[in-house]
């Protein structure tokens, strides 16, 4: 394998799917290097190309705000608890209570996310492993 430390740019990123790729690396514990060049090397192989989505995970990748009501309709609509992928800035509502809580699975953080001091330590339970920043307010 050839190794270089030239920095290379490409024009049209997607910046919340970068963010999400830097998160991923971070989680696999791997440079966004490494990363890419896996995934550029399956691409060429023709790896990976169906890949699916959870339709039961919110994937958060800019700046959300969640209230109770928020999550309470989730669950309404999807039937079933739900899990979270934040790798942006996810602020959980004042208004949450254990019963909106409940709805959720889990939640992986490897962004910003910010909960309530009432239930900082459920919220813990959920994410289980942290790799993001938490702050409780």
């Amino acid at each position: 394998m050839v190794s270089q430390s030239k920095a290379v740019f490409i024009r049209g990123l997607d910046q919340t799917l970068y963010y999400r790729f830097v998160a991923k690396a971070k989680e696999q514990g791997k440079t966004v290097g490494d990363l890419m060049n896996q995934t550029m090397r399956e691409t060429i192989q023709g790896k990976g190309e169906s890949q699916n989505l959870d339709p039961y995970t919110l994937v958060i990748g800019g700046s959300v705000h969640l209230s109770r009501d928020d999550i309470l309709g989730i669950y309404k609509e999807v039937g079933k608890e739900f899990s979270i992928e934040n790798t942006g800035h996810l602020t959980l509502d004042q208004d949450i209570d254990r019963e909106a809580l409940r709805c959720i699975e889990k939640i992986k953080n490897t962004g910003s996310l910010r909960a309530p001091k009432h239930l900082h330590h459920l919220v813990l339970l959920k994410i289980g492993q942290i790799y993001g920043a938490i702050e409780k307010y």
